[in-house]
Order: structure tokens, then sequence, then C-alpha cells
């Protein structure tokens, strides 16, 4: 046996809001010649274009403290005087790589 079903009807006529008073949705799209139209939303008070940020504003990275230890291998220096773990080389472009043995 099916329940009993019944749809859903607001109190008020409309598009299912209050404020919209009596009528129906195609009559609150509709224009004046009866083609559908559609308004777009436009923004109060347009945001101003942003600019781009001065290089001073941008923190820059600096290159990490490459220090050699003599045998090919380089490690990085930290702020604090301390080094990183991490063993590098140097490439034939100049370029560091981590070593990987």
């Amino acid at each position: 046996m099916a329940p009993n079903v019944v749809p859903f009807e607001p109190d008020y006529p409309g598009t299912g809001s209050p404020s919209d008073g009596p009528g129906d949705a195609k009559s609150l799209i509709e224009g004046a010649s009866g083609d559908a139209t559609i308004s777009k939303a436009v923004p109060a008070s347009p945001s101003p274009p942003t600019s781009p940020s001065s290089p001073a504003d941008t923190p820059t990275e600096t290159e990490p403290d490459y220090v050699p230890t003599g045998d090919g291998y380089f490690y990085i220096r930290n702020a604090d005087g301390s080094f990183q773990p991490q063993a590098y080389y140097q490439g034939p472009d100049g370029r560091y790589w981590p070593y990987e043995g």
C-alpha cells in the first residue's frame, strides 16, 4: 500500500517567498513584451582594482648558504650556525642536488 503523500502548498502564492506577493513565477520573470528576461546582480559598491604588490612588500627568498666539506659534498648552514642533515652535491650546471646514497 502506497503512503498517502500530499504535495506541499505554501500559505502564499508566488515563487515561494512571502515578499513576492501574489502572482506566479512565470509572470515575475517575463518582461513587458512577454519575453523572459534575466537580470544580473550588480554589487552595491565595486571593489577597487588591486595593484600588484611592490617588491618591498613580498618577502624575498635568500639563496641557501651551501658550505663545502672538501670531499665534494655541501651542507646548508642555517641562520643560527647549525647545519641541515641533508648532503648536497653540485651538478655540472652549478645547481645543488640532494645526495641520495
